[in-house]
């Protein structure tokens, strides 16, 4: 009796009482403080939990979490992993003076404190990585029986003899290091990276070398040469430029550009919404147009998010986002979902759906129809909705356990369910996998696609990724949030990226399938690999040159294309100046020889921002549209490379606006995504074969349409008629992809017409009065009318096998609907 207890605005317990002693005996503390009405408080560093029922919980203490590099390091995380080492009897990590130690208590036997900082490094990610691994016989404890935190004692610093610099050279390096670092030696042959070093400890390094002897190495060249000794090697003997010669350009060949098998993966059909657009359509133009898609958010629009104003008062906060619009709505009758169920599924999963749906119908195909195997390989980020908006809010979960985990878990909400969920919705029967690899995720997920079609697991296969994000970042430096939410891929000002949200499917099929069917064919894909990285790098999250010239390389061979060939590709291009360093570095490795300047480098990041697991099919869908139409769009945000870039070494330059492709014989593009952890795909995006001219065929063409409501059956009547009032299809393709590459649904209606005028009229005639059909009378119209009052048509008998052809067409248009559960109001946990 009282004391009242409280959660403060981060979830700590707050004492309240009048009660309370004024402060620790000798020494102050900023724990104590007073509310406004005079009453004492004392903040516990207990981090707590209030339940429905009232009841407050204690989940932990606070202060085993901090912050170091900007970065914050859950210290239990790294206890656990040490923990788990053969002979290790007990843990503790610490951070002192800016930097993370790691002690263990040997159940026996002697530790290799070298040995288990490695197995550290193969678990967690650089900046949470701690600079010494100590082994201490016994730990030091206070009075109470806790852990003495301030008695462990420091790494040794020590240097084994005959570990001192042999050189000169090597001393001023030694000393750079000692500097740098904060020791006061370091063997010549210790790696940087385990003696306490990172990457912008490396960055001073390198200033300091270049201060000192008057020449800037490379950071590269530093991160491949991690010792002392090896870098005052660098300095004593600098290696001459070894540039490979000039290739001359491919010669067009007298026939095709390929001699083509049919086995080649075909892109035929594209869906997707970014940043600023809608649909594939709007996108494209935004790339073109130079259009920087990142949204800067207001105070108010922040709020309206749910950011807190100790977030929004920091000045790191990255307040741009590449935003997507209707994140909260759905078509859930389309999907048979429920309200609730609806409301509980991850954003993700439904965007996912929805742009699936609409790929299908861009190639022209209803997977109830389709005769074959569909296939998805589906990739999506962390589900935030979930973790911050469901897990542990009362209206979801109800009253739990906060021990019973399991209860607070929302069924079918991870990664893994989304290729199921797309299967079971749209009744696909082949392969569903869900593919995870950190930003190359929906890459991979094609590389995957198109082999599973090459393997004849199955006859389409849809790929691809989605990312719903916030903009609820700081920026840190040398990490990825950049600090104004803008991504400057290869250029001086680089910082990193900002992070939008995005969703984007392709439809594959195999290329002599594709042509029978009569399939829009809008490129192919000759090759793809996916590496790794492997252990020879900086760190976990430092990317590789190696791995990812292997898969670009691999690639190239797959596909038997030329490194001179290729006159675009779409890079990985994350903005840090050191990730775009190793990419273009690699990118040397693989294209050494190929023409000065005769191959663009671009990264669809500047416009969008980082989509994560969306990332990778984002830059497809860029490759696949720049083939298709033959222009190369600009890279935003570019005035000069970064110092740490050599675009004269290669044939790579930045386009700055858009371009006309190069005349070639053929248009072939390269694109790469590169994932935390080290996993690398590259996909080869090339111009199709030329499509057989097409039989002239005379009309009338029934064409008909339908949807699941009369609102969405008008919707799909006016968005057909204003593409055929836009565009030049040909009617007879518009009719077959009508007929066979939709699904009939409840409401529906039908036109006949010889021509597009025609057509556009008769649409223009049921848009304006309650008729469900409209056009020349005859036989064509008498099978409208019965097909528009409910009966079934064999569409063959008017589109029969091997003369069909597809065509693009406005896809369905879903009436979407607000179903959205707010995050729990803030102090309940």
């Amino acid at each position: 009796p009282g004391y009242q207890l409280r959660l403060a605005e981060n979830g700590e317990i707050v004492v309240r009482s009048p009660h309370l002693a004024p402060g620790y005996l000798g020494h102050d503390s900023d724990r104590f403080a007073t509310d406004h009405d005079g009453v004492p408080t004392y903040r516990t560093g207990d981090l707590g939990q209030r339940l429905s029922t009232g009841e407050l919980v204690c989940l932990g203490r606070l202060d085993r979490q901090v912050k170091v590099r900007g970065f914050r390091v859950e210290l239990t995380e790294i206890e656990a992993v040490l923990a788990e080492q053969p002979g290790v009897a007990g843990v503790r990590a610490i951070a002192r003076d800016g930097e993370l130690l790691a002690y263990a208590r040997p159940a026996g036997g002697a530790l290799d404190a070298a040995a288990l900082r490695v197995a550290l490094a193969r678990r967690l990610p650089e900046y949470a990585l701690p600079r010494a691994v100590v082994v201490v016989n016994e730990f030091p404890l206070t009075v109470t029986g806790k852990i003495d935190e301030r008695a462990l004692p420091d790494p040794a610093r020590d240097v084994p003899a005959g570990a001192e610099p042999a050189s000169p050279t090597e001393r001023a390096v030694h000393d750079i290091w000692c500097e740098v670092l904060g020791r006061d030696a370091v063997g010549r042959t210790d790696s940087f990276f385990d003696v306490g070093g990172q990457s912008l400890l490396l960055g001073r390094v390198q200033e300091r070398i270049a201060e000192r002897f008057g020449v800037r190495l490379p950071l590269l060249r530093l991160f491949d040469h991690p010792t002392v000794a090896a870098q005052a090697d660098l300095l004593d003997t600098p290696p001459e430029p070894v540039r490979a010669p000039v290739l001359p350009a491919p010669v067009a060949p007298a026939t095709a550009a390929r001699q083509y098998t049919g086995d080649e993966i075909a892109v035929v059909g594209l869906a997707g919404r970014f940043p600023g657009a809608p649909d594939v359509a709007t996108f494209w133009w935004n790339l073109c147009a130079g259009v920087d898609s990142i949204h800067d958010h207001t105070d108010e629009e922040l709020a309206a998010l749910g950011i807190g104003p100790a977030l929004r008062a920091d000045p790191r906060h990255v307040r741009a986002a590449g935003r997507l619009d209707g994140v909260a709505d759905f078509d859930a009758g389309f999907f048979s979902f429920g309200e609730q169920e609806a409301a509980r599924t991850d954003p993700q999963h439904r965007l996912f759906l929805e742009t699936a749906w609409e790929a299908l119908e861009d190639a022209g195909h209803d997977p109830a129809r389709f005769p074959g195997l569909v296939g998805v390989y589906g990739a999506t980020s962390a589900n935030r909705y979930f973790l911050f908006h469901l897990m542990d809010n009362p209206a979801v979960v109800g009253d739990v356990d906060p021990d019973d985990w399991e209860a607070r878990l929302v069924g079918r909400q991870f990664t893994d369910h989304l290729p199921g969920q797309v299967a079971y919705r749209l009744g696909l029967t082949g392969p569903a996998i869900a593919v995870q690899s950190a930003c190359s995720s929906s890459l991979v997920a094609v590389c995957l696609a198109a082999q599973s079609l090459a393997d004849y697991q199955c006859d389409i296969a849809l790929a691809g990724g989605v990312n719903v994000t916030w903009p609820r970042y700081r920026h840190t430096p040398g990490g990825l949030a950049s600090p104004d939410g803008r991504c400057r891929a290869f250029d001086e000002a680089a910082a990193g990226a900002g992070f939008g949200s995005g969703v984007g499917v392709v439809a594959l099929r195999r290329l002599a399938d594709a042509q029978a069917d009569g399939d829009r064919v809008l490129a192919i894909l000759p090759g793809w690999a996916v590496t790794n990285d492997g252990a020879d790098r900086a760190g976990y999250a430092v990317p590789g040159p190696a791995g990812q010239a292997a898969a670009v390389a691999g690639a190239l061979a797959a596909a038997e294309v030329a490194p001179g060939e290729v006159r675009f590709i779409e890079a990985h291009g994350s903005g840090t100046p050191l990730g775009d360093a190793i990419e273009v570095a690699a990118l040397h490795e693989v294209y050494a020889g190929a023409g000065p300047e005769s191959c663009a480098l671009g990264s669809v990041k500047t416009n969008i921002g980082h989509l994560d697991a969306g990332a990778g099919i984002a830059s497809l869908i860029k490759a696949v549209l720049a083939v298709q139409h033959g222009v190369i769009p600009p890279n935003l945000h570019f005035t000069r490379p970064h110092s740490e870039i050599d675009l004269a070494e290669g044939p790579f330059y930045v386009p700055t606006k858009a371009r006309d492709w190069p005349e070639a014989p053929r248009r072939v593009a390269g694109v790469s995504s590169f994932g935390i952890g080290g996993t690398n795909a590259h996909v080869l995006v090339e111009q199709p074969p030329p499509a057989e001219p097409a039989e002239p065929a005379d009309g009338p063409w029934l064409l008909p349409v339908s949807a699941r409501t009369p609102v969405a059956l008008r919707a799909a009547l006016t968005r057909l008629r204003q593409h055929l009032s836009g565009a030049a299809p040909a009617l007879a393709e518009v009719a077959a992809t009508l007929a066979l590459g939709r699904r009939a649904f409840g409401c529906r209606a039908a036109v006949v017409a010889t021509d597009l005028a025609g057509a556009v009229a008769a649409l223009d005639e049921l848009l304006t009065t309650d008729a469900r059909l409209a056009g020349e009378p005859g036989r064509l119209r008498d099978l409208g009318a019965a097909w528009v009052a409910g009966r079934d048509v064999d569409w063959t008998e008017l589109h029969p096998e091997g003369s069909i052809r597809r065509t693009g067409l406005p896809t369905y248009p879903f009436q979407r609907q607000r179903y959205w559960i707010d995050p729990p109001q803030k102090g309940a946990q």
